[in-house]
């Protein structure tokens, strides 16, 4: 029984000395650990982060207002009646393209001409009176009244009267006192002044473009009777325009004649860049704001008057200031930094600001000039991380802000 008890004692050590020997043979610490590997080798087994960066440098920064404006057309006229007539026609409409001195509204001429004839009627009667008084009495500009009676008579426009007409007029004439007072009691002066009023009044009934443009808000339609003063329409010549644009009161010392502008219109944003021609001398007591003043060519007509634009005036400028992106500049526990990338690993650089706009940064302290600065990829990025970089232009970088972490 004592010699079962020993076999079976044996056989169980023998067992165990075999298990050991094999377990010995898959053991992991008979290997290198890899979390015993150096740190430049468990940088070389960590995938690169790819990064946009540019180097910082000395620069001039300008700061700017950002406002709003409104076009204002150079030329734009509401056209009104002139004399009181009914409307014949209207040979144009809202929207259409016209040329300086194209007709616009004719109206009936009838009653003008009939009351031009007879104005004429009575000058030419008084006229008529007048040489024979003339003669009568050998006035010395008898020859001159005459000639004047005969050929005014054959025309359609009265031209200047002798004695009537302003002096420095080539018919003008200085008539002697007894030959001024027979003008008068032929009552001259008056009926010639009638009969220019008249012809003056003809020339109404046809309402003519002042310039070349686009007519709108036509109001009147053939038939209808206008008066003088009547709104008829209005004509836009875009060819020029004037953007007048609003500053805030403590903006207004920055503003003033020749200062650079840009003006963004339209949903294609299409940017255009002028001068300030003038600053307005008043502020509106409501809302603190001045006007500045600026001219712009609009060949092709995009810009329509009353149309809102945004406008980024230049205020003033900050020069040789060593300067990144806004892009690069990031906020943690408070705290603002940069990325600045040293033999490959992103090192974050907590960093002073000065003068900024919306695109640049001062950099005071943290940065040096020629440093390689992370401007994109690197919101999430850690400290000493390995970075695969891409050096880009400032034109090349988002318009998004920096966000904080």
């Amino acid at each position: 029984m004592k010699k079962l008890m020993t076999v079976l004692l044996l056989i169980i050590i023998i067992g165990g000395l075999v298990l050991f020997l094999r377990s010995r043979r898959t053991t992991p610490g008979a290997e290198t650990s890899s979390s015993e590997l150096p740190a430049s080798a468990r940088s070389a087994e960590t995938s690169a982060v790819p990064v946009d960066a540019v180097v910082a440098g000395y620069h001039d920064l300008t700061q700017y207002i950002s406002t709003s404006g409104t076009i204002e057309a150079l030329r734009n006229l509401e056209l009104t009646a002139r004399v009181a007539g009914y409307v014949q026609s209207v040979p144009v409409a809202d929207g259409a393209s016209v040329d300086a001195q194209a007709l616009l509204v004719q109206l009936d001429e009838a009653p003008v001409r009939l009351q031009l004839q007879q104005y004429r009627s009575s000058l030419f009667k008084a006229l008529g009176e007048l040489v024979q008084e003339m003669a009568v009495n050998n006035a010395p500009h008898t020859t001159q009244i005459r000639r004047y009676y005969q050929s005014a008579f054959q025309q359609t426009i009265l031209p200047p009267l002798p004695g009537v007409e302003p002096a420095g007029n080539k018919n003008s004439a200085s008539l002697s006192r007894a030959e001024y007072l027979m003008l008068a009691r032929q009552d001259i002066p008056s009926l010639y002044a009638q009969v220019k009023q008249s012809e003056q009044d003809l020339a109404h009934c046809r309402l003519r473009a002042p310039f070349s443009g686009i007519i709108s808000e036509v109001r009147v339609s053939p038939g209808a009777y206008v008066t003088a003063g009547t709104r008829l329409m209005r004509v836009t010549n875009l060819d020029r325009v004037q953007v007048a644009i609003d500053v805030l009161e403590e903006d207004l010392p920055y503003v003033h004649q020749g200062s650079p502008l840009d003006l963004v219109a339209g949903q294609e944003a299409v940017t255009y860049h002028t001068t300030v021609t003038g600053v307005s001398p008043t502020i509106d007591p409501t809302t603190r704001t001045g006007k500045a003043y600026a001219n712009l060519t609009n060949t092709n007509h995009v810009l329509k008057d009353g149309q809102f634009v945004e406008v980024r005036l230049a205020k003033q400028t900050f020069q040789h200031r060593l300067l990144v992106p806004r892009e690069a500049v990031l906020t943690r526990t408070d705290r603002d930094l940069v990325f600045v990338v040293e033999g490959g690993l992103a090192k974050w650089h907590y960093i002073e600001q000065g003068v900024q706009n919306d695109r640049e940064v001062e950099i005071l302290s943290g940065v040096a000039p020629g440093d390689t600065v992370i401007v994109g990829g690197h919101y999430s990025l850690a400290h000493e991380a390995s970075v695969a970089v891409r050096m880009v232009s400032e034109n090349q970088l988002s318009t998004v802000p920096s966000g904080e972490e």
